[in-house]
């Protein structure tokens, strides 16, 4: 962000901290690029390209082309007051006092000076030097004391730099992947562990029970109409009978008589015709009938063929909840081809991790057969989503986008891909693409209904976590609650249906008393258990929160799957405003685990809560430079126990590594409490006005900026201005609708 006066802090503070040679060596990343080595076009380019990402302008254009007179100017952006903030691009290796009173001159000669509110110096070289810092003292001034006021702006290479830091699409564009490595670090490939965790731990978010919505058999309608089609073409004598027997449209009821009695002809008949009669029975969710036509077809062949319609066999029986069936149909498919293809995705662990599953996938040979080949193709994509590597998860989904684009695996895998993507984006700081989240919540549910009329209730309980899970992502944590009250009681009738509605209860939704209507009656499998001492330490009484404490160290005790997780919510309910004992088990599990930056995250704030806000910095310091430990910085010096001083030191800090949006306005926060309100106004404003931030974490900079801009700098022109933009961006934010009444009665005052 730049500085309304750049000179009132010495450009070396804006810098990330620096630290002396230590043990073990420090790799500390560059803190500026090579400006100075870009093209003048380029390096106009690139300032354009920055002035777009800080959302305060409503349009930016180059003015002219070299040659022409352009009044002083390079580009100029339209503001939201109707006026314009104008630029002048000097690519000089070294600028001189002189170069900014020359600049400054041509453009108030120039027509542009008479429309404008802003004009900003962009230069390739740094502007520390002390002649330069007083020219620009001076040329602030000038352009102040007109009767016009016209506010000066230097962007040099040291803020050039620092607004880099959190766009590192525009350094890979301008410099390459190489330096944006050195630059800002690796990219963020996607969630890793500890991103996981540390949602627990700051929000209780849980975001591991994506689960798998790949199943065997998937058909649509138009499915149907192929079969049906292709047994008309091949026995055209046996259509007649079959659709005499079940009715057409087929009549679930008629379709079990035939099976459970079949005619002479149908006895007489081939495989065809059971094909599709099974498929029939599936669609109805009668799955029962579906096994046994199943099963007929498989008398009727032989070999890998005849293990394949067993499988398929299988698979319907688990889908009916004939489990037993389910397993003794597989062995007997697994006896006659141990190589069967819906054998070996029948095995896939779904609890696994991506990885894991990968492993596993890899090692199954590609069939020849369309449906077994695009079967394989979405476990494979959501292996790679479970991974979070999201090209080659895209590379599988088109694999099923182009052969089944309308069935219900396809669908739900499409809003598992917009989701995850979404989780993505948010950990690596980046913009939201909200409508296709939005799109991915209503998908879900429409695809719901389709797994409802066939009786799928296991993929239909995950289809409606999935949309809940969206509108969690969206921060409507709400409507996420109000979506999982829509499970029905087909939706909760087994172990794993009810981890998957309570967890995301108690960690998306965070509605703890739905959490636990979910699990009740369940079998106390660890994560259930989980889910049960999670709740009960946020709702139950005294002697309920001490038990769960127990239980959530012993499950780290345990280790198994869920010890990460329960370590976690162990360390965050330390944390919380009730006396909670510390747990040195939970927090040496993540450590040996590799996750010891959740363990001192939680210490931290621990150690603020039982003792001082030095005892808690002093936890933090040594993992310092690091965004994640300057961010916590932010939020433990937004503690009471903080000084103003503190507060805003943490800020700069913070701010000058360019954080993501969301850390922007806790940056902002802390400006407010440390008393730079003009800097905390500009910080929020820069955040609600981006298009590219994600909506509720506009509308939170949007909130903090009526307390900043309204009741404590009482500006209530701009509180106005920005409660109209709050609104336009979400008439149905509540909050902005708590602040009309005020701004009405502020703006009948000025008047």
């Amino acid at each position: 962000m730049t500085e309304t006066d750049l000179q009132a802090i010495p450009s070396d503070l804006e810098e990330a901290p620096t630290t002396d040679p230590i043990s073990p060596p420090v790799d500390t990343r560059v803190q500026e690029l090579p400006v100075n080595e870009l093209t003048w076009e380029n390096f106009e380019k690139l300032c354009l390209r920055i002035v777009r990402t800080e959302g305060e302008d409503q349009g930016s254009r180059r003015y002219g082309v070299r040659g022409q007179n352009q009044g002083g100017i390079d580009f100029y952006s339209r503001l939201r007051n109707g006026k314009y903030a104008t630029y002048q691009c000097k690519k000089y290796a070294k600028v001189n006092p002189s170069d900014l009173v020359s600049a400054v001159s041509r453009f108030l000669e120039g027509s542009w000076a008479k429309k404008s509110d802003r004009f900003v110096f962009c230069m390739a070289s740094s502007a520390e030097s002390t002649n330069l810092s007083d020219e620009i003292i001076r040329q602030t001034d000038r352009l102040a004391e007109l009767d016009d006021p016209i506010e000066f702006r230097v962007l040099d290479l040291i803020e050039i730099s620092i607004r880099l830091k959190s766009h590192r699409d525009l350094v890979v564009d301008f410099f390459h992947t190489a330096w944006a490595e050195s630059f800002i670090g690796p990219a963020t490939s996607g969630i890793t562990n500890e991103d996981l965790l540390l949602d627990r731990l700051f929000s209780k978010v849980q975001t591991s029970m994506m689960g798998p919505l790949v199943v065997i058999d998937d058909w649509a309608p138009a499915e149907l109409q192929k079969e049906i089609r292709a047994l008309a073409r091949d026995c055209p004598q046996l259509v007649g009978p079959l659709f005499s027997e079940i009715s057409d449209p087929p009549d679930p009821e008629r379709v079990r008589g035939l099976v459970g009695s079949p005619p002479q002809w149908l006895q007489d008949s081939n495989e065809l015709t059971w094909n599709l009669i099974a498929l029939i029975a599936q669609a109805h969710g009668n799955w029962d009938v579906a096994t046994d036509a199943w099963v007929q077809k498989a008398e009727l062949l032989v070999s890998e063929a005849k293990a394949s319609a067993l499988a398929r066999a299988a698979v319907a029986s688990s889908i009916g909840g004939d489990l037993e069936r389910s397993e003794s149909l597989n062995d007997q498919a697994r006896s006659i081809d141990p190589s069967n293809v819906l054998v070996a995705l029948s095995e896939i662990d779904e609890w696994a991790t991506g990885e894991e599953q990968l492993a596993a996938l890899n090692g199954i040979e590609v069939p020849d057969d369309p449906e077994e080949k695009v079967l394989l193709a979405g476990h494979r994509a959501l292996a790679h989503m479970l991974n979070a590597d999201m090209q080659e998860a895209n590379v599988d989904l088109g694999v099923l986008q182009s052969e089944k684009p309308d069935s219900s695996l396809t669908k739900g895998l499409e809003v598992t891909f917009a989701i995850q993507q979404g989780r993505i984006d948010f950990y690596a700081g980046r913009s939201l693409d909200l409508a296709e989240i939005e799109r991915a919540a209503d998908k879900a549910l429409q695809t719901r209904e389709q797994l409802i009329q066939e009786k799928r209730w296991s993929e239909s309980t995950r289809l409606l976590m999935l949309s809940a899970d969206a509108h969690a992502l969206l921060g409507d944590r709400k409507r996420a609650s109000e979506t999982l009250t829509m499970a029905m009681a087909e939706e909760q009738a087994s172990t794993d249906q009810k981890i998957v509605l309570g967890s995301c209860a108690a960690g998306r939704a965070l509605d703890q008393a739905l959490a636990l209507k979910f699990i009740e009656g369940a079998e106390q499998v660890p994560e259930i258990r989980l889910i049960r001492y999670e709740s009960d330490e946020a709702t139950g009484t005294a002697d309920e929160r001490n038990r769960a404490l127990d239980g959530l160290d012993k499950l780290v005790e345990e280790g198994g799957r869920t010890a990460l997780e329960a370590a976690t919510v162990r360390l965050a309910v330390t944390v919380g405003s009730r006396p909670t004992p510390w747990s040195e088990s939970a927090a040496n599990y993540l450590v040996d685990e590799g996750h010891e930056r959740v363990a001192v995250i939680a210490r931290t704030f621990f150690v603020l809560k039982t003792g001082t806000f030095a005892d808690a910095k002093a936890v933090l310091e040594p993992s310092l430079p690091e965004i994640w430990a300057l961010s916590t910085m932010v939020r433990i010096a937004m503690h009471p126990k903080a000084t103003e001083n503190e507060a805003t030191e943490a800020a700069e800090d913070l701010l000058a590594v360019g954080p993501p949006h969301r850390l922007r306005v806790e940056a902002g926060e802390a400006l407010r409490k440390g008393g730079n309100l003009p800097r905390a106004r500009e910080v929020l404003a820069a955040v609600a006005l981006d298009n590219g931030a994600p909506k509720s974490t506009r509308t939170d900079a949007f909130e903090e900026l009526m307390v900043v801009s309204g009741t404590l700098q009482e500006d209530w022109r701009f509180a106005t201005t920005m409660h109209v933009e709050w609104v336009n961006l979400d008439p149905t934010d509540e909050r902005s609708n708590k602040w009309t009444p005020t701004i009405s009665n502020r703006l009948r005052q000025l008047k």
